[in-house]
């Protein structure tokens, strides 16, 4: 990796984009931990989630964002969705770089119309945050000629800072993205001006990473009946002791779900659904935490937890901070 010289390097990058451009993916990927939850469906995450990279010279505080789409502020459906807007907001406004995710050479009205909210925020601010174009998924462009004219149009549109060409499933990319975004960073005069310390990947703690990965099986599993609006409540998280003496955590969590109609879903025939969601969250978090884990599953539900402030405060959600 080449850098501008050994001057250290810290700050705080935004991953803008509108659903499914693999924003998450590629936080995961840089860090090479799972950080933040991933699926194919809209609206996967919910709340700014920081993953950080700390290396001798550098750290890089990145932001994963909710999906930014235009239906998202025009509808303003429910609290939620006015929430996860304010989040996108208020990272454009506190960061140094911005990274602007699209899909391929598949440029969409809802890119653009991340561009112009992009522009809005710099103008009102008075702002002047450098953005990188990031374009991911190159592995999905059949044909390689489109880059070309694809990246004369792009040029049209903003005074990019620069334009990457990425593939974050197959790690292409990684390291040049890596490269710039330290370049783009503020210098500061050591690591002791570094915001986190260096053994600390992540802003959340153990039992948000254990709501969002059960979180991510219910939406990947359950398929279209169940939405985005599902909401996770760990009960219990504790750590006790094998009759081998080997450390096991036991966590209980609740399914919030708006419907009953959702909750039979998630259950499934006899229970399966519940089950398959429960084998799968437990591999994961035995590979995140190292240990054995014990989980217990209920779904329980909440009508219109979405558009009521106290429930969305009560799961982790600070709606109007």
């Amino acid at each position: 990796m080449s850098l501008k010289n050994t001057q250290y390097h810290c700050g705080y990058v935004a991953l803008i984009g509108k659903p499914n451009v693999g924003k998450s993916t590629i936080l995961n990927a840089v860090l090479d931990k799972k950080i933040s939850i991933t699926s194919g469906k809209p609206e996967t995450t919910q709340k700014q989630i920081l993953g950080i990279k700390t290396t001798d010279f550098s750290q890089i505080i990145f932001v994963d964002t909710p999906g930014l789409h235009e239906n998202l502020y025009k509808k303003q459906k429910n609290i939620l969705n006015k929430y996860m807007g304010k989040a996108v907001n208020q990272a454009l406004l506190d960061v140094d770089l911005i990274l602007f995710v699209i899909a391929g050479t598949n440029w969409q009205s809802d890119d653009e119309w991340v561009l112009e909210n992009i522009k809005a925020n710099n103008v009102k601010y008075n702002k002047n945050t450098p953005v990188i174009l990031i374009v991911n998924k190159i592995d999905l462009v059949d044909d390689k000629t489109e880059f070309l004219p694809f990246i004369y149009d792009i040029k049209d549109k903003y005074n990019f800072s620069d334009v990457l060409y990425i593939s974050a499933t197959k790690q292409k990319g990684l390291d040049k993205l890596e490269e710039k975004v330290i370049n783009h960073l503020p210098e500061v005069k050591d690591n002791s001006e570094f915001f986190f310390d260096p053994s600390q990947d992540t802003d959340q703690n153990a039992k948000s990473q254990a709501a969002e990965v059960v979180r991510e099986k219910v939406i990947r599993l359950s398929g279209a009946e169940v939405p985005y609006s599902v909401a996770i409540q760990i009960e219990k998280f504790e750590t006790t002791k094998t009759k081998s003496n080997l450390d096991l955590i036991n966590i209980a969590a609740i399914i919030w779900v708006e419907r009953d109609g959702q909750r039979v879903i998630i259950i499934g025939n006899k229970g399966e659904k519940i089950k398959e969601i429960g084998r799968s969250a437990r591999v994961d978090l035995e590979k995140i935490f190292g240990k054995k884990v014990f989980l217990q599953l209920w779904v329980k539900v909440k009508t219109n937890w979405s558009d009521n402030e106290r429930a969305l405060k009560s799961l982790g959600f600070n709606t109007f901070e």
